[in-house]
């Protein structure tokens, strides 16, 4: 499994260069699925309605289409940073077609959170982890 404190740091970096934005959705949605890739877990759409925008279980993911949106918003997002201050990154933190989960990304090659290849070489000089969110997700 990915070290959890390389990703935090990965993640962190992206906070840092403000291309969340403001919006407290963006910024919830990409924390819930921090937690649920560094914890292995892959919710369904239905899980990230309720946890992150607050719907109850009745929402009908096929019909109303925020998750998937807000998504697609929060890959842009990503796209941004790594077209700017995050050009230089070796891996890239990815939100793969069809998942609600990170994944990272090296050249032309997706690294699922869990597979070896995604761990840092030895001595690669990560910078300390970020301090841990006070908000706990149900993954």
């Amino acid at each position: 499994m990915l070290d959890p404190a390389q990703i935090r740091t990965h993640a962190e970096r992206i906070r840092a260069s403000g291309v969340l934005g403001r919006s407290r959705l963006i910024q919830r949605l990409f924390d819930f699925l921090l937690e649920c890739s560094v914890s292995g877990k892959a919710p369904k759409e239905i899980e990230v309605a309720i946890d992150v925008f607050g719907k109850d279980a009745g929402f009908d993911v096929s019909q109303d289409a925020m998750v998937r949106v807000y998504v697609h918003k929060l890959r842009r997002k990503l796209e941004d940073f790594y077209s700017g201050a995050g050009r230089g990154e070796g891996l890239r933190l990815v939100i793969p077609k069809g998942a609600y989960r990170f994944a990272l990304e090296q050249s032309d090659e997706v690294l699922p959170l869990d597979s070896p290849e995604a761990h840092p070489a030895p001595g690669s000089g990560a910078p300390s982890p970020p301090r841990s969110s006070s908000t706990r997700w149900r993954c």
